[in-house]
Parts: C-alpha cells; sequence; structure tokens
C-alpha cells in the first residue's frame, strides 16, 4: 500500500467518525426533553392560622399543573413556609399571598444532549419558592413568581 493510498483511507474514516457523530448528536437533540413529573412528590401538612387545608391543597395543585414546564425534573418535597415569614393573608398588592417551598431533581440529560442550561442537571434544588397569589378566598391560586431568593 502506497503512502497516498493510506492517507486516502485514514482521512475517509476520520470523516465517516465525523459524519456519524454528528448524526448522532442531531438524532439525540432532535426528542425533546420529558416533562418534568409530578407523581412521586410528598406533600407536607399544613400548620396554619391563616390558610385551611382546602387553600393549601389548591396551591398545591396550581404548582403541580405548572411544575411539568420544568423539563427533565422531578418534584420531590412541597411544603408550608408558614404563617410568620414572608407568606400572609393580604400582601402590599391587595392579593392573599401564601410561600410554598419545594425541593426538585433535575434529572441527567441523555448522553450528547445539548442543554439550554437552564438547570444543572443531574443536581437537587432544595428550598426552591413558589409565591402563590389569589384575590379573592374563592378565586384561584396562580403562581406569581418562583425560585430562589
Amino acid at each position: 500500500m502506497t503512502k497516498r493510498k493510506a492517507i486516502i483511507i485514514s482521512a475517509s474514516f476520520i470523516l465517516l467518525f465525523i459524519v456519524i457523530f454528528f448524526a448522532l448528536v442531531l438524532s439525540v437533540n432532535r426528542k425533546p426533553l420529558p416533562a418534568g413529573t409530578v407523581d412521586k412528590a410528598v406533600i407536607q401538612p399544613i400548620s396554619s392560622e391563616i390558610y385551611t387545608q382546602h387553600d393549601y391543597d389548591d396551591a398545591v395543585e396550581c404548582i403541580k399543573d405548572y411544575f411539568p414546564e420544568f423539563k427533565n425534573c422531578e418534584l420531590r418535597e412541597l411544603r408550608y413556609q408558614g404563617d410568620g415569614r414572608e407568606s400572609y393573608k393580604e400582601s402590599s398588592t391587595g392579593f392573599q399571598t401564601m410561600v410554598i417551598v419545594s425541593d426538585f431533581y433535575a434529572k441527567d440529560l441523555p448522553i450528547l444532549y445539548w442543554s439550554d442550561a437552564s438547570w444543572n442537571y443531574g443536581n437537587m434544588y432544595k428550598g426552591w419558592g413558589w409565591v402563590l397569589q389569589r384575590s379573592t378566598d374563592d378565586s384561584p391560586w396562580f403562581i406569581s413568581t418562583c425560585g430562589y431568593g
């Protein structure tokens, strides 16, 4: 085998490897990440002089309905922050406000998956806050904001 022929064969194998690699990357990234899951979440009981169990259950359902937006994440726990801190019956905006704290796990990404880096995948997020509000006792809760802080 001549030197030129060996170089051509080597270059062909390298090029073939590159094409196969990028084909794999593209096929993996074509599939969307799965929605966030809530089915294994532990819901801690509420102890409040402000809110009823029904109020709390409605707020928890609001979070559980929204959580699928947290792609490739698994909700582990929800708990009421308490009456004495940031949660209060009437906020300065006139809305009733409840703060619920959660723990969730951002699952590892599939191999070769390119992420937008929304989460540090493979890590647990503890103490993620959810600020929920409603205008009256009978109106539905909505998520005002969520995150750390």
